[in-house]
């Protein structure tokens, strides 16, 4: 039985928390780097399959941007007006088990909202994130992927926001080298065992039934993105195993396109944030070399948009990033343009459509004429709602050409 009774905004501010539950699950699940999924066997102990192949690069995007919402649901980032709500909501609900937050998900009756804030920006997030992987949504890629997170990761947020308002850490490291403690089997857990992994009792016992519930998550140990985030928040010690995530969680080995200074140019970087417009393939292909190809939609939007600067400025010169989405938010765009194009004069952050909701731009502060960079979605660009941007990026070409 699912939930009638609510409203619209009601569901919809619920999706946000997969991301963030299913990123604590990451954490807690354990296991070397496990690359795929991995299953209880009939012993109840874990074992992981295929242990030295990668995330899949859909899987790899989605958990970068599983990275970014984690933040936001842990009031890190996002709106300023909700991030107070976000660290505290669920607070005053003892730990609870997976059969009790699946019938307050599930029952009319029970307030859900109890567990989570009312966020309805966050569905176009979201929508960016079931697109690369549907089985982080409630129904699982099954009919639809909806706007409700599940179960699981309803609970893994909880248990997260609890061990950050306590100041607790874990320790992935000694975690992953106690992955006995993350299945049922016949060898018991000690206090040692918890005190070393940063666990309590009732969270350990948590985990392993939603590692029962959903083993697929254990692949996304694999994705820097999460664990550097799980870091910034709080929730980890920076430890080897953490240390070396964090050093992996750049995108320095992405091109942008701008080659080499354009002959009397001012050279435009566009960088796809956040956006559904790749098809995503098993791996690595000609032409494809991180396993992502642009949509033609994308293509067309692009030269639409370099015509309709051209048009007020000559010299503008574009470099078009078309080998992988990434994730650009107010945040970390310098970091993330320092490492894919550094040599772009200005930047032109593309994202889906309304994700400047949930990111929180401050345009006093976040984009031209403050810094080189404005951001646009796609919708702008198809129904020719962007003229004030293309002004301003017009503008800046003219001034860096007299």
């Amino acid at each position: 039985m699912t939930k009638t009774g609510k409203d619209a905004p009601a569901r919809i501010h619920a999706m946000k928390h997969p991301a963030m539950l299913l990123i604590l699950l990451l954490l807690l699940a354990g296991g070397p780097f496990p690359a795929g999924p991995a299953r209880a066997d009939e012993q109840g102990r874990i074992e992981e399959r295929d242990p030295g192949r990668r995330l899949s690069p859909a899987r790899q995007f989605a958990g970068e941007v599983l990275a970014y919402l984690l933040e936001i649901v842990t009031g890190r980032l996002g709106p300023p007006e909700h991030r107070e709500a976000w660290r505290t909501r669920g607070l005053d609900v003892p730990l609870p088990d997976l059969a009790e937050v699946e019938e307050i998900m599930e029952d009319p009756a029970r307030n859900e909202l109890a567990l989570m804030v009312l966020d309805p920006d966050l569905r176009f997030l979201t929508r960016v994130l079931y697109h690369y992987d549907p089985r982080l949504s409630l129904h699982k890629g099954r009919g639809g992927t909806g706007v409700y997170p599940a179960a699981e990761f309803v609970a893994l947020r909880l248990l997260l926001v609890g061990k950050i308002h306590r100041g607790e850490r874990i320790r992935l490291g000694e975690l992953m080298r106690r992955r006995h403690m993350l299945g049922r089997n016949d060898r018991p857990v000690t206090q040692a065992d918890l005190r070393a992994a940063g666990l309590r009792a009732e969270e350990l016992r948590l985990v392993r039934e939603i590692l029962e519930s959903e083993p697929h998550l254990y692949g996304y140990l694999r994705s820097p993105h999460l664990v550097r985030s799980l870091w910034r928040i709080g929730a980890v010690e920076r430890d080897g195993f953490v240390e070396e995530r964090v050093r992996e969680a750049t995108y320095e080995a992405v091109p942008c396109g701008c080659g080499g200074p354009g002959e009397g140019g001012v050279r435009i970087a566009v960088l796809p944030s956040l956006i559904t417009e790749f098809e995503a393939l098993d791996g690595p292909a000609p032409g494809a070399p991180f396993g992502f190809v642009p949509t033609e939609r994308l293509l067309h939007l692009e030269a639409k948009l370099a015509g309709a600067v051209r048009s007020r400025a000559a010299g503008a010169v574009f470099c078009m990033e078309r080998v992988r989405p990434l994730v650009i938010h107010p945040e970390n765009a310098a970091r993330v343009v320092r490492e894919v194009c550094p040599e772009a004069d200005f930047v032109v952050v593309l994202t889906d459509k309304n994700l400047y909701l949930p990111m929180h731009i401050d345009e006093e502060r976040d984009t031209y004429p403050r810094v080189p960079r404005v951001y646009l979605d796609v919708l702008d660009i198809e129904y020719d709602q962007a003229e004030d941007r293309v002004d301003d990026i017009a503008a800046f070409v003219r001034s860096r050409l007299r």
